[in-house]
């Protein structure tokens, strides 16, 4: 399957390593998902194309865009699950964002916009509000969500989630003690 991938859009968006954990994330989808689910992940996805299509005029960072973003992660994660979420950040980055994705794959440059700025809006917001809590009061119950928010987002890739503290401990808008409480993730 390998040998496959790598005549298809994914030889230009995955490293050779990823490739690989492609074509095993492949197998086992073909291999475990019925083709009722698979059917049924086809529509709603679909469903949320057109949705995103028929509101491109509406603001991506408004309650709708963030409703939407929600919707869409939560499809494409339980697809990829924490195993796989690296794939899912890569496809997205280096696939539809780049315009690398083919097929019944590829989607129009803007709808790919309006999802990414929903997407990030949505993630940013949510990381924003634990960090403000922090600011007033870092408790454990703030460190598990967190951890829970870290997880949702980039599964068990640890790199990207390092990715996420430095973002945090440079951005300007996160306040000193949420930027030294965000050390204690940081490695």
């Amino acid at each position: 399957m390998t040998s496959e991938l790598e005549k298809s859009w994914a030889a230009d968006v995955f490293t050779p390593d990823e490739l690989k954990q492609y074509a095993r994330f492949e197998m086992e989808l073909h291999a475990n998902a019925t083709p009722e689910a698979k059917e049924a992940f086809t529509q709603k996805w679909l469903g949320l194309i057109a949705q995103t299509r028929s509101n491109l005029d509406k603001d991506p960072k408004s309650e709708f865009g963030s409703m939407m973003a929600k919707d869409i992660m939560d499809l494409v994660g339980k697809l990829y699950g924490k195993e796989n979420a690296n794939l899912r950040h890569t496809i997205w980055e280096k696939g539809f964002k780049k315009g690398k994705m083919d097929g019944d794959r590829a989607l129009e440059p803007e709808i790919v916009e309006w999802m990414d700025i929903a997407i990030d809006h949505y993630y940013r917001e949510r990381i924003y509000a634990i960090l403000a809590q922090v600011e007033v009061n870092p408790t454990p119950e703030l460190a598990q969500k967190w951890a829970d928010l870290m997880t949702e987002m980039f599964g068990n890739a640890e790199a990207l989630k390092q990715d996420a503290y430095k973002a945090g401990k440079d951005d300007p808008r996160v306040g000193p003690k949420a930027k030294k409480w965000l050390l204690q993730f940081y490695k």
